[in-house]
């Protein structure tokens, strides 16, 4: 199966989790606090993972798709994942409300030019890990 196909639709459903963790907060410190931190908690882990999934998409799609800055989503996730004392909210609620709407776009584009089976991205998009992004096939 294709690595980027893979990687682009867990991000693309990281990025539908945190949009949908964070809707109902007005500030980062809302958002921080709410929930016993549970949902910036979960955002925290789900940005981790959309940085060690930007490290699997292949480097002629990230050199295509320039206007991503791939060195620094990685270069986040090293800080959120060793950052044992606590992560910085505000930078999280920055991050939610300035680059995920932009990257979201991003994958949608790169999940059409991988040019995938219109039958395996159903089936893949049927499981219940993907149901965020089930509009990928609508």
């Amino acid at each position: 199966m294709n690595k980027n196909l893979i990687s682009s639709l867990t991000i693309l459903e990281a990025i539908e989790k945190i949009l949908i963790y964070s809707s109902e907060y007005q500030s980062y410190s809302d958002f921080l606090w709410a929930n016993d931190q549970k949902d910036f908690n979960a955002t925290a882990n789900l940005l981790i993972a959309i940085g060690e999934e930007v490290k699997n998409i292949d480097h002629n799609l990230k050199e295509k798709y320039s206007e991503v800055s791939w060195t620094n989503i990685v270069g986040m996730r090293n800080i959120f994942s060793h950052n044992y004392r606590g992560i910085d909210a505000e930078l999280v609620w920055n991050i939610i409300h300035s680059d995920l709407i932009q990257l979201k776009d991003v994958f949608i584009r790169i999940v059409k030019e991988l040019d995938i089976e219109t039958a395996l991205l159903e089936n893949i998009l049927n499981s219940e890990f993907y149901r965020h992004i089930r509009y990928l096939i609508d």
